[in-house]
């Protein structure tokens, strides 16, 4: 027996089990985590809803269509890019005082968090359902999926 105790030198064939608790853990490599790169259509649509809220909430446009393409036939009646690219202090002056409005925050911060829970539960609801229209997508190389 060694100094401490253990087993050593030529007799460690009979270790003991007090031998591995202070063994170091083997270490695991992790796995990476794949990243999709095809787009998705429910992330894009639960984006465009977003942005929609944010921008009628914001310059009160709308649509994001409107807001980045006036006068395009898309309804956009508040204010634009194009108007703040044209009149940057009366563009920006109208969208602090709509943003200093509590309950035009409280709008916008409500709808956002709607949006984000109705598309969580409708993701995890539909899961199969999505799975198998993904599955059937998937061999017509479109590069999307639901």
């Amino acid at each position: 027996m060694g100094i401490d105790g253990h087993l050593s030198g030529h007799l460690s064939k009979y270790r003991t089990n007090l031998d591995f608790e202070y063994m170091a853990r083997r270490r695991t490599t992790k796995r990476k985590r794949r990243v999709s790169r095809i787009p998705s259509v429910l992330n894009l649509a639960e984006g465009y809803i977003q942005a929609s809220i944010l921008l009628k909430g914001a310059t009160g446009a709308s649509n994001p269509v409107g807001f980045f393409l006036p006068g395009m036939g898309y309804g956009s009646s508040g204010v634009s890019l194009q108007s703040i690219v044209q009149n940057p202090q009366a563009s920006l002056d109208a969208i602090g005082t709509r943003l200093m409005n509590p309950q035009n925050v409280l709008q916008i911060a409500g709808e956002s968090f709607l949006a984000n829970v109705g598309f969580r539960f409708a993701k995890r609801a539909l899961r199969r359902p999505i799975g198998m229209v993904n599955r059937s997508i998937k061999p017509l190389a479109l590069g999307v999926k639901l």
